[in-house]
């Protein structure tokens, strides 16, 4: 049945065929969720549904198909996490999965198989196995590329002189999540591996001397774009990226009360104050204050937080344009923060 006009869903009784050993329907239009009933094949042998539009997960039946050798459902649409049900999967030679929306974990079980194709490439895989005591690594045509591993995930399948496999294809990983700690003006990741080598970018330019997982932003830093590079000694030809991060033009501290426009505002928290006030991309923090904006303005995310006598900014007249967040945050016993809008003021929120 292989390149034909079919379509729709795989009928139940297609499901009767209990002797079925070789299941080719590649190059069709077969749509939907497979059936659990799939576990009802127990004698097939090879299995390959590529190019299609089925979807949804893979049933847990699957693990009764003990005698499968091929597994190939390229080109589709499945989701969701390899069943734990695949390990009694103990003669599968052949695993791909190319094109789909697969996600999670490979589980450690598949470098107990005698495969001699893993190709996984293009999904949402997180995990893979440590294939190092597998008999024959080396007989492994192994493809992970495009999908979410680390070198934490690809370095117990690399030794000194190189991958295990046979012609590994390992690049294109999705990028690194950037995480960002406004209190400490500090972006940092979190990248698996023992062998990494780590360098930050601003603007697309490498930053002297900022080689490790995280990197503080100088409190005179203007608004900028940051990014870091993750390389390993041990595994060539793959680069992370982590994402891209836009920087505030600063944070600032209100340190009395009054108007937005004529107070003195602190660079950092207790810190010495600043002839400067907070505009488009600052950061602001008001802390245990009580700020009145007055005039129009745009800046970056707003956290107003409650210490001993509670903060609150008042809107009077004004248009406050916020890219970002505007935190009311309780962080002592009490309420947390106040926002007045007053007099035909507005607060206008925009994606940073």
């Amino acid at each position: 049945l292989v390149v034909n006009n079919l379509d729709g869903q795989l009928p139940e009784t297609f499901f009767d065929l209990i002797n079925l050993q070789t299941l080719w329907l590649g190059g069709n239009s077969f749509s939907g969720e497979l059936s659990p009933k799939i576990g009802n094949l127990l004698n097939l042998k090879t299995m390959s549904i590529i190019d299609n539009l089925f979807e949804g997960q893979l049933p847990a039946s699957f693990g009764n198909l003990t005698a499968l050798d091929r597994f190939s459902i390229d080109f589709n649409g499945f989701e969701g996490e390899i069943p734990d049900t695949f390990r009694n999967l103990k003669v599968l030679r052949y695993f791909s999965v190319r094109k789909n929306q697969l996600s999670g974990k490979i589980p450690q079980f598949f470098a107990d198989f005698p495969l001699e194709y893993f190709w996984i490439r293009d999904n949402d895989f997180q995990v893979i196995p440590d294939f190092s005591n597998h008999p024959s690594p080396g007989s492994i045509r192994f493809n992970v590329e495009g999908n979410q591993l680390d070198f934490g995930d690809l370095e117990p399948n690399w030794t000194e002189e190189g991958g295990i496999f046979s012609r590994p294809r390992y690049d294109n990983q999705d990028s690194v999540t950037t995480f960002y700690a406004s209190e400490t003006r500090t972006y940092s990741v979190e990248v698996g591996g023992q062998f990494n080598q780590y360098q930050w970018h601003r603007n697309g330019t490498a930053i002297p001397g900022a080689v490790g997982p995280s990197y503080t932003v100088p409190l005179n830093g203007d608004l900028a774009t940051y990014q870091c590079r993750i390389t390993n000694t041990l595994i060539d030809d793959l680069t992370l990226w982590s994402e891209s991060m836009a920087t505030r033009a600063g944070q600032y501290y209100a340190v009395a009360d009054g108007d937005w426009n004529e107070l003195i505002w602190s660079r950092e928290k207790d810190g010495p104050v600043t002839d400067t006030t907070p505009g488009i991309g600052s950061e602001v923090f008001i802390i245990g204050k009580h700020v009145t904006l007055r005039n129009d303005l745009s800046t970056g995310p707003i956290h107003v937080i409650v210490e001993n006598e509670g903060a609150s900014l008042t809107v009077d007249r004004a248009e406050l344009t916020v890219a970002g967040t505007l935190d009311l945050t309780k962080e002592t016993d009490g309420y947390p923060g106040d926002v007045f809008v007053i007099n035909g003021g507005r607060i206008k929120p925009v994606n940073p």
